[in-house]
């Protein structure tokens, strides 16, 4: 069976095709009750991987799914109701059939230049299903009562094409300091931390010095009225957590419509901040 799909996946190569084997070919060949994600990426990706998983149990219910990640994430996963475990490398073989337990390794590419999210793009790609499947799910809410405004500005990955410029950040700072809030940075030193993300002088509240946990973060974030962040984890942390309505993404050169199917409002950061837009969004 293993040999199938290795023939399987050399023609997909030989076709030139860009995407490979799909999880749906592979179910249809696999003899198991059990298929485990082997997803190795950071909180955004997981938490966006999360309506993937969610609609790959739907349209397969006789099957089990579970997700094996690292094993901070495995939280993450089990937070929001998805079965998940520490990933242990057994094998070299990322896509294979064993025993009676499926693994499939997802690569969750980037969606750059694609009408598709990468949740979406996920689940044409990789899982070869109808995008329309994947739920993205992130509806409003009431503000709770508080003064706190979460705020990000450190994407782990790719800072340049993501993070505002210092001079931008201590704006956007500055402009919750003026709407009468109180600005705290989540920015939790992980296991990928990048040392290009600095703390900031001007940065009087953080998260640095907690220790790096999902339920840090969780309860952190729902301490805050609002959060203010670039494409990162605790953006997409947020979008689960306050609502859609709370949240607002710091665009630079990655577009919300290329990351998430949300309507949460956007801040463009590569020229000068429009900070009577963020004030109008902190009321």
């Amino acid at each position: 069976m293993n040999c199938m799909l290795e023939i399987l996946e050399k023609y997909h190569k030989f076709k030139g095709i860009a995407m490979k084997l799909k999880l749906k070919e592979c179910l249809e060949t696999w003899q198991c009750e059990t298929v485990n994600f082997l997803f190795i990426h950071g909180i955004g990706d997981c938490i966006m991987f999360i309506p993937v998983v969610q609609a790959v149990q739907r349209l397969y219910p006789t099957k089990k799914f579970k997700v094996l990640t690292i094993k901070k994430q495995t939280d993450l996963f089990r937070y929001f109701g998805v079965d998940s475990d520490e990933y242990v490398e057994t094998s070299p073989d990322k896509i294979r059939c064993e025993n009676g337990v499926g693994y499939f390794d997802i690569v969750f590419n980037m969606s750059d230049g694609s009408q598709h999210t990468k949740a979406e793009l996920c689940a044409i790609a990789e899982i070869g299903i109808d995008p329309k499947e994947v739920r993205e799910e992130y509806g409003d809410r009431f503000p709770i009562s508080t003064n706190l405004v979460g705020v990000h500005f450190s994407n782990t990955c790719l800072p340049n094409g993501a993070n505002p410029t210092q001079e931008n950040a201590q704006k956007i700072w500055q402009s919750i300091e003026d709407s009468g809030l109180i600005p705290i940075e989540i920015n939790f030193i992980h296991d990928f931390y990048n040392p290009v993300n600095k703390l900031y002088d001007f940065v009087r509240l953080t998260t640095r010095g907690m220790p790096c946990k999902i339920e840090n973060l969780a309860k952190t974030l729902l301490s805050c009225k609002k959060f203010v962040g670039v494409n990162s984890g605790p953006f997409f942390m947020a979008l689960r957590l306050l609502g859609a309505n709370n949240v607002m993404m710091l665009e630079r050169d990655y577009k919300l419509s290329n990351v998430v199917r949300t309507n949460c409002q956007t801040l463009d950061i590569r020229g000068d901040v429009d900070v009577v837009t963020l004030r109008r969004f902190l009321q």
